[in-house]
């Protein structure tokens, strides 16, 4: 007896077993992103305690201009290598990422060795907003005790509108500490 060679082919079988490998390593893939994801969420980062405080500049830079004081009073101390400040008023947005450095910075500019970058609008970066080139105030280490100082220039401050000033610990990529400050309270504007 013969038999005539069979035409059935094992290859859709084979795409369907391929297929369902695919969907479970995918499936497993996205689900470990998403655990680690929410595990990373739920973990607390730095924790600090920092008051604000604005008034005219003194000395050098008081032609108009204004500066904020964030004191440091309780919770974790925040490596500068691990510090953002950022400050948006109705000028625009200045970013400072610092260097880890010992001592103080007194220059929020790229040319300083202690600031990692700057970024907004002005010549330099950021001086539309702040006054890059001195009379700020970074320490080393902001911990309980510390003040950051920062000049922000009077012609970037719209009384109706407000500044706000945020701490950001980019080891965390997490805020520690956010301050809006009404444009009215900044005397003269």
């Amino acid at each position: 007896m013969r038999t005539e060679g069979r035409t059935n082919a094992v290859s859709s079988n084979v795409g369907v077993v391929l297929m369902l490998v695919i969907a479970v390593v995918l499936a497993a893939a996205v689900g470990v992103v998403v655990f680690d994801l929410q595990d990373r969420l739920k973990q607390p980062g730095s924790v600090a305690g920092v008051t604000t405080d604005a008034g005219v500049a003194d000395g050098y830079f008081a032609g108009g201009n204004y500066k904020v004081v964030l004191s440091h009073v309780a919770g974790d101390s925040l490596g500068s290598e691990d510090t953002e400040l950022v400050v948006r008023t109705s000028g625009g947005v200045a970013r400072v990422e610092f260097a880890g450095f010992d001592g103080e910075a007194r220059r929020f500019r790229e040319s300083s060795s202690k600031v990692e970058s700057v970024t907004g609008p002005g010549n330099p970066p950021g001086d539309g907003v702040i006054y890059t080139f001195s009379g700020n105030s970074m320490p080393g280490e902001f911990g309980p005790g510390d003040s950051i100082e920062v000049v922000i220039r009077s012609g970037a401050v719209d009384k109706n509108e407000e500044v706000e000033i945020v701490l950001v610990d980019t080891s965390d990529k997490k805020v520690v500490s956010e301050h809006s400050i009404p444009g009215s309270e900044f005397p003269g504007s």
